[in-house]
C-alpha cells in the first residue's frame, strides 16, 4: 500500500485472488503495536504534507484524555440514574466564634 500511496502518478495493479488456509501452529503478528504504525503510516499518508504525524497522534491520545475525564466529571458531578455514584457539595459547617 505505501508504494501505491507514494507513487507521485497512479500505478496499475491487479488483484490475484488467494485462499488462506487454517492456522496449524503459532499466533499472529497483528498485536496492538502494529496497528498502529499502519494507522501512523495511513495518517502519514493524508496529512504527513500538512502536519506532522507525531503531532497529529498526540492530539488524538490527548482528545481520548479529555473526553475520558469529562465523561467521568459529568457522571461524578451531575445526578444521573445511570452513574452509579456522585458527589453531593455540602455547605461548610457554621464558625463557632
Amino acid at each position: 500500500m505505501d508504494l501505491f500511496a507514494s507513487s507521485p502518478q497512479p500505478l496499475r495493479f491487479k488483484e490475484l485472488p488467494y485462499s488462506f488456509r487454517l492456522r496449524q501452529a503459532g499466533d499472529s503478528k497483528l498485536d496492538s503495536a502494529t496497528k498502529w504504525e499502519y494507522g501512523m503510516l495511513l495518517l502519514d499518508k493524508l496529512f504527513g504534507h500538512i502536519v506532522p504525524v507525531r503531532f497529529v497522534a498526540f492530539c488524538i491520545v490527548g482528545a481520548l484524555g479529555v473526553c475520558g475525564f469529562i465523561s467521568q466529571y459529568s457522571r461524578c458531578c451531575f445526578k444521573s440514574k445511570h452513574a452509579g455514584f456522585y458527589f453531593k457539595v455540602r455547605p461548610p459547617p457554621p464558625s463557632s466564634q
